[in-house]
């Protein structure tokens, strides 16, 4: 019984991409549970503790935005004239300063959008005026440009999405998906029962002679559309499309050599 992957280019599709990261993700913690047992029972006892605790409720939800707004703009209000006459307004500089710092935090996780939008439309008219009438509103400058700095960093941070390390390892994976192929002129992976090998056309040497043992495959990852093959520390990406065979059969076959599979 033989099982084969005729290979073909891997599209540059996203959500390839997303199963590739998701892949390699269970595949790190997989390999991170076996190092340190100790730490995931601690890990799990935690998830399954959160679980159990109800959601919060929109209505609760809601309530938190609001007052999350409210703080922040009343400390807005109370910065304006206090910055203007800080040593009159000492308390009320201090008060306003605390209500704004707690106000921007609690919006930068509940409403992050508005909070820059808004901070945008404040800090424009702050700084506008100070500059055309700097002997009466000149002390505005500073909490326009606190403003309108805030407004861009949380705009920034909110539009542009940073990649984990998991979706870099998928990006270069997948760019090298074929290199294997490339470089042995492979047509097919075989799974045969005493190994791994590959097929060339006719008149091709194989480059890489020999059987690869079902002891040095270290996993077998499947998604939806992949199979990630992990052997000697080495990622193969094979597709779904590619398999010639029973699939059932084919993870009935691999249980029998001993090797990890891991769905996702």
């Amino acid at each position: 019984m033989e099982y084969k992957f005729v290979f073909q280019a891997v599209p540059e599709q996203e959500e390839l991409f997303r199963q590739v990261s998701q892949g390699l993700e269970k595949l790190t913690e997989m390999y991170s549970r076996e190092k340190l047992p100790g730490l995931w029972k601690v890990t799990d006892r935690l998830n399954r503790a959160q679980e159990g605790k109800a959601p919060i409720s929109s209505g609760r939800r809601n309530f938190r935005r609001v007052m999350a707004l409210v703080d922040w703009l009343l400390g807005i209000f109370a910065l304006i004239p206090a910055v203007q006459s800080p040593r009159e307004l000492g308390t009320l500089l201090a008060v306003g300063a605390a209500a704004f710092g707690v106000g921007a935090g609690m919006l930068w996780v509940l409403l992050p959008r508005t909070l820059g939008v808004l901070s945008l439309l404040i800090s424009l008219p702050l700084i506008m005026g100070s500059l055309g009438n700097p002997d009466q509103l000149g002390n505005l400058l500073g909490l326009g440009v606190l403003l309108l700095l805030l407004g861009l960093a949380v705009l920034f941070s909110k539009f542009r999405r940073k990649e984990n390390p998991y979706e870099r390892a998928a990006r270069d994976l997948l760019s090298h998906a074929r290199d294997f192929q490339r470089d042995t002129q492979a047509e097919a992976l075989l799974f045969l029962p005493d190994g791994i090998g590959y097929t060339v056309p006719e008149g091709v040497e194989l480059s890489e002679p020999g059987l690869l043992d079902y002891s040095k495959l270290e996993a077998m990852v499947e998604t939806a559309d992949l199979w990630l093959m992990v052997a000697e520390q080495k990622g193969m990406i094979l597709q779904k499309q590619e398999f010639q065979g029973d699939s059932d059969g084919f993870r009935a076959f691999l249980q029998e050599k001993g090797v990890r599979i891991i769905p996702i």
